[in-house]
């Protein structure tokens, strides 16, 4: 995932509203979101490079999104994949199942939002390692730190908030905000 805008507990009708968009790596193959038959209950698109995924869901309510962190060189061939951490977290089993625990510098640099049915968790392993539980409220990532001012990332804020604002149920003008260039 390169962008993300989400609303924690500000809509009247859905506690999460999350729109983001993967646009870097266009050749490195992928599945479409779908049901995956060897982790009953996970719903996610899936890297079929390192088999894990950036954005996904399980039947319980979780939710979680990661993006990737610029500015602190190229990454590392031989740390684990970053969808590992997602996949793991989603279904609560292997390595990196549980968020108070997992090691964050397995990986290269990260930004991941986890969102339950009780609470909304950020952690990157940049600078350090980090783990925060967040209030209620809007919230952009991309490629930088949480809520980092980038122009894109500013412009789906606003986009979110307008349609928060407006009270909206059809997300037609949040995709017209993924549409944008920036």
């Amino acid at each position: 995932m390169c962008i993300v805008a989400l609303a924690w507990r500000a809509h009247p009708r859905w506690q999460l509203v999350l729109i983001g968009n993967r646009d870097e790596y266009h050749a490195r193959p992928a599945a479409a979101m779908a049901r995956w038959d060897d982790r009953p209950g996970l719903i996610a698109g899936r890297d079929l490079q390192s088999g894990g995924t950036w954005l996904g869901a399980d039947e319980d309510g979780r939710v979680a999104v990661i993006t990737n962190l610029r500015g602190f060189g190229d990454p590392l061939p031989d740390r684990a994949s970053r969808g590992a951490l997602v996949t793991d977290l989603l279904t609560g089993s292997g390595t990196y199942a549980d968020p108070n625990t997992a090691a964050l510098d397995d990986f290269n640099p990260f930004n991941l939002l986890l969102a339950d049915r009780g609470r909304l968790l950020f952690l990157t392993n940049r600078p350090e390692p980090q783990r925060s539980l967040l209030a209620p409220g809007l919230y952009g990532l991309s490629n930088g730190p949480l809520d980092q001012p980038w122009p894109k990332t500013l412009a789906l804020k606003d986009a979110m908030l307008q349609w928060l604002v407006a009270g909206a149920t059809d997300p037609e003008n949040l995709f017209n905000a993924l549409r944008r260039e920036t």
